[in-house]
């Protein structure tokens, strides 16, 4: 899957194919799936769609997802069930993609991040989390937790602290630099990070 913060459907290719692109796995089949299932037009999931469409035939929804790129995907709007190593996740909603068209080459689908990225924490004593690094020329900056992951409120919800953006440009925001000291050398055109420089 390619991981996408900017938009929020996960959507992966789907048999039949009206037009699909060349991906590394085999096209997902739904009629093999027995947790796959249609999302009714009237059921509030769907009409939270930025694009909802409805099959007159099925009654069942309908996605339709255009990327800055050109890029796009159109299907039906399902829910199944998905597996992350060992955990079972049931009902998730997903796009079941049958005319997927651009710059997606390779990957099965789309793992849309831009919302479906708040997690309930509460009871948890410890929690292991993905490392996030930012790549610069010449330099890694590894992230800490509690510079991407932020509680909301006073129950133990934490959001992912990124967003994504139309343009060309990209923020490290302040929560990604606290605790970090930003050294600017101006004369070289360089930029440094120091983890812990800040009390």
């Amino acid at each position: 899957m390619v991981l996408d913060t900017g938009s929020d459907i996960v959507w992966l290719q789907c048999a039949p194919c009206k037009k699909c692109y060349s991906q590394a796995d085999p096209v997902f089949d739904p009629r093999k799936s027995s947790s796959y299932a249609g999302i009714p037009c009237d059921a509030p999931i769907c009409r939270r769609l930025d694009s909802p469409g409805c099959n007159s035939r099925k009654k069942t929804c309908l996605y339709q997802v255009s990327y800055g790129d050109g890029s796009f995907t159109t299907g039906d709007f399902s829910t199944e069930t998905l597996t992350f190593r060992r955990t079972r996740v049931a009902r998730v909603g997903v796009g079941c993609g049958h005319d997927n068209e651009g710059l997606f080459v390779g990957a099965a689908g789309l793992l849309g991040l831009g919302r479906d990225t708040c997690f309930d924490l509460s009871g948890k004593t410890e929690v292991k989390v993905p490392t996030v690094v930012l790549h610069f020329r010449g330099a890694d900056v590894s992230l800490p937790a509690s510079n991407y992951l932020i509680p909301v409120d006073t129950s133990g919800t934490f959001c992912f602290a990124f967003a994504g953006t139309m343009s060309g440009l990209s923020i490290i925001g302040n929560i990604q630099q606290q605790g970090f000291r930003v050294v600017y050398d101006l004369g070289g055109s360089r930029i440094g990070f120091a983890p812990r420089g800040c009390a």
